[in-house]
């Protein structure tokens, strides 16, 4: 009876420590080498994302061979419905990978409309989780040569500029 009790305690407590009272995303941004395309990391709270994008529709079916099974599609629709740009740009996901609580996501943007795709800058918005959380708040780091700027988001405040 004694280890039993203690069993449901031990599972219990698993629970609580998966809770957190705060809602945040980092977004992790840099040109690659050759300033064709981003190279993005992503963590969320798996939980947080996981609700997210349980309502989410899929609206493209390709690119998603980085899931293998392993990981529902909807999760990467959800990225590129809520990391945007203001430029036209296509989405590549390298892949995903869970890390105790929170996933990584990582996916390349690539943009269309620009002679060798290069730009002086590009305005990102980001909307991660604000349809679910009033209290979230979105980290971007961005790598630019050698600096790093980082920015905090929230609902009222959720876009920047990046420049090249």
């Amino acid at each position: 009876m004694h280890s039993k009790l203690l069993s449901l305690l031990a599972f219990f407590s698993c629970f609580v420590l998966m809770a957190h009272d705060i809602h945040l995303s980092v977004l992790e941004i840099k040109w690659a080498k050759d300033g064709k395309y981003l190279e993005c990391a992503l963590k969320v709270f798996s939980d947080d994302i996981q609700e997210a994008s349980s309502q989410t529709e899929i609206k493209t079916y390709n690119h998603y061979s980085a899931f293998e099974g392993q990981q529902d599609p909807r999760i990467f629709e959800y990225v590129k419905q809520n990391i945007l740009f203001d430029q036209k740009a296509n989405y590549s996901l390298i892949g995903m990978e869970e890390q105790d609580i929170s996933t990584w996501i990582y996916f390349e943007v690539k943009f269309l409309n620009s002679q060798n795709n290069l730009f002086q800058k590009v305005r990102l918005t980001n909307n991660m989780l604000f349809d679910l959380f009033d209290d979230q708040e979105n980290i971007v780091h961005y790598l630019k040569k050698e600096k790093k700027e980082s920015f905090l988001l929230h609902n009222a405040n959720n876009r920047i500029d990046l420049s090249h």
